[in-house]
């Protein structure tokens, strides 16, 4: 089949027993597109959608409210979902088997089947319930709401939407596979990892997907070892850079340097004048920094300071009016990166809205900014450096700006608030119910100040250091890249159709089909018409249980047996095909023109499989009980549908399916009608000995 799915990290998944779960799953419902080729939409397998209640969550009421959130891992703790009063419980009453499926936001399409839910409880309105209808298996549906099939589904329906969501209407319309009840029962059980009979080959591709999967994890982890060591190895690097171990041999070079004690009062002095001269305003007093408080030994001509008392401007920036283009960028804290600035994620500022913003505003070379907002992303800071044509740059309200004294060297103090020891301890609020850095959290910030010179000598040793680091992290970045290419790769040849591969690169369907009208005038003397290679195609591909199909269709139970409209529309076209009338009625033929190139097959090792295939299947065809006979290759047919759409070899069984196949032909209404018990038994004996003589 020519449907394309492939693995889609999930940021809400990230068990690894539930990430495999979906790879299994994913695996059981190719092998089901491949092996029957037939589709479906998901509204034909439920019985409706109905989308969730909308109240607020209540700590106390008479119904429990299950929301999305409540949802992880696939299992609900009921102790922790809230309550709500429902004024309508009819409709939003949770019973067994209901599906749930999140309809917006960061989990669009995660979904949970309901399993005993307490007495009175219902589903919030961010929620669609789906129901499976007589004829589907919940859990079969459930099954591929868990796959990485429905998944590609979900997201090629999101591709480009800000933020994703799904509705009832798109849920009905996603492509399932076509199965009865009894294959949907089957691989139910091959998902919970139970062995069935007949499905060795499925239990091949799903062993062999799981153990490519558990090659290319190790594979990441080795690399996520990697990134954590090498993350120690610049941790130190700045730790003993901001304790002065790594200037400890300049210091003995350079006794006689100012200490920083000196440059302090130097820039208080200067920031009182600054102040005078109302050029930056006054800040209170900052608390002086007690011995307990200090977290290591600095050297002697070092001194502890607060941020505030060294910096000239700390400031958020302001939340802007956008437009689509202007000569002003805005910085967001998506362009706030470590180690790199992503200039091409600004927006721009309407500029008739700058007379608002004062001078200061505009962002200056060595100004640090520092995210301050959001859980992920506060925390993160560059040393700003305008490299862009543009003359004014401003920060929205989620970047501080800290812009220091000339006696202070920016590059430093990034180091310093780049360090395990600032990171791992900023102190955030949630006033807005979001992570934040507060404006006085950065002012007292403490920073372990050197001399001047000593700041600038720190900075370039740090820098060659760091060369050599970023070269590693390149090469873990490039070893990480490639091998979620390898994931992705082994993922891919997994999900995808391996008889679509074969029909596109091996297999001439025509072809096909003109060499079994050549066959069945060699090997049998015979042409048959389009009823018996109806047939005949369904025979070669489910008289055993094979690994594909030569002729992947889905068929129906027809009047004279299985029947495909796929392969008659592809008989009707077949160009190495003619069709002549005959006393006993139409019968195809090989066209004339064409018997070299049909001939030319034979000696293909492509079709070497298929014209093995079927010359056993003529030689079948051949034995006395079927004599090459139409009526008895129908009868040989009918028994062998029967006994692959029921999955039984009983003959009261199959027997009491003939009796309700409708047929018209030449007065007999029913298959029953046209076979007799005793002849369907004789056939239903041969068709369990041919396949036992397989096994």
């Amino acid at each position: 089949m020519s449907l394309k799915f492939k693995f889609v990290p999930l940021t809400f998944l990230k068990d690894e027993v539930q990430i495999k779960h979906q790879i299994r799953n994913t695996i059981i419902l190719r092998y089901l597109f491949d092996k029957y080729n037939a589709t479906t939409k998901l509204k034909h397998l439920i019985s409706g959608t109905q989308y969730g209640y909308n109240a607020s969550a209540l700590k106390s009421g008479n119904n429990k409210f299950l929301r999305i959130s409540d949802i992880t891992d696939g299992k609900v703790n009921w102790n922790d979902v809230p309550y709500c009063d429902c004024t309508d419980e009819k409709t939003y009453l949770l019973h067994n088997n209901d599906l749930l499926i999140a309809r917006t936001g960061g989990t669009t399409g995660k979904s949970f089947l309901i399993s005993n839910p307490p007495k009175n409880a219902i589903y919030a309105g961010y929620l669609i319930r789906i129901q499976a209808n007589n004829e589907n298996n919940p859990e079969f549906i459930n099954l591929f709401l868990n796959s990485y099939i429905y998944w590609s589904q979900i997201v090629s329906l999101n591709k480009g939407e800000f933020r994703p969501s799904v509705n009832a209407e798109k849920l009905k319309s996603l492509i399932v596979p076509k199965v009865n009840t009894n294959i949907q029962n089957d691989v139910v059980r091959i998902s919970i990892g139970e062995k069935v009979k007949g499905y060795e080959d499925l239990f091949l591709a799903i062993d062999n997907a799981l153990s490519d999967y558990d090659k290319t994890k190790e594979i990441s982890s080795q690399i996520e070892i990697q990134k954590k060591y090498y993350e120690n190895i610049k941790q130190a690097i700045l730790q003993e850079a901001i304790q002065g171990k790594l200037t400890k041999n300049w210091r003995v070079e350079n006794p006689n340097v100012e200490p920083a004690s000196e440059l302090l009062k130097r820039i208080k002095a200067e920031k009182a004048k600054l102040i005078k001269e109302k050029k930056i305003k006054k800040e209170k007093e900052l608390a002086p920094i007690s011995k307990e408080e200090t977290p290591f030994e600095i050297p002697e001509n070092w001194v502890w300071v607060r941020l505030g008392e060294i910096a000239k401007y700390v400031q958020r920036g302001k939340s802007p009016k956008y437009v689509d283009y202007s000569s002003v960028p805005v910085i967001s804290q998506k362009c706030v990166q470590w180690n790199k600035f992503e200039f091409h994620k600004a927006r721009f500022i309407d500029e008739q809205t700058l007379d608002k913003y004062e001078e200061e505003r505009f962002l200056r070379n060595g100004d640090l900014l520092w995210n301050s907002t959001g859980d992920g992303t506060v925390g993160r800071l560059i040393e700003f450096v305008n490299e862009t044509n543009y003359d004014k740059i401003v920060a929205d309200s989620h970047v501080a700006v800290i812009r220091f004294m000339p006696s202070i060297t920016s590059s430093y103090i990034l180091f310093h608030l780049s360090s395990k020891l600032i990171q791992d301890n900023l102190i955030v609020s949630g006033s807005t119910k979001q992570t934040e850095l507060s404006r006085s959290t950065v002012l007292n910030t403490m920073i372990p100040l050197p001399p001047l010179c000593e700041q600038q000598a720190i900075v370039e040793k740090v820098k060659s250091l760091m060369v050599k680091y970023m070269a590693l992290e390149q090469e873990i970045a490039q070893s990480e890249q490639y091998a979620n290419m390898l994931m992705q790769a082994v993922l891919k040849e997994a999900f995808e159709s391996k008889m679509a591969a074969v029909e596109s690169v091996q297999m001439d369907r025509s072809i096909q089909l003109a060499l079994m009208q050549m066959m069945f005038k060699q090997n049998l003397g015979i042409n048959y018409g389009e009823v018996i290679m109806q047939k005949t195609a369904y025979n070669l591909d489910h008289l055993y249980h094979k690994e594909s199909s030569f002729f992947p269709y889905s068929y129906q139970s027809s009047n004279h047996g299985a029947f495909s409209v796929q392969l008659r529309l592809e008989l009707e076209s077949n160009p190495y095909l003619t069709t002549q009338s005959t006393e006993k009625g139409k019968v195809l033929c090989l066209e004339p023109k064409q018997k070299t190139t049909v001939l030319d097959a034979f000696s293909n090792p492509v079709y070497k499989d298929y014209i093995q295939s079927l010359t056993q299947l003529l030689e079948i065809y051949s034995l006395p009980i079927i004599g090459k006979k139409s009526n008895q290759i129908e009868l040989f047919n009918t028994v062998l549908k029967i006994m692959n759409d029921l999955g039984t070899d009983k003959i009261d069984e199959i027997y009491a399916s003939m009796e309700n196949w409708e047929i018209e032909q030449k007065g007999y209404k029913t298959k029953a009608e046209k076979f007799s018990k005793i002849d369907t038994e004789k056939i239903l004996d041969l068709v369990v000995k041919l396949r036992k003589q397989l096994v």
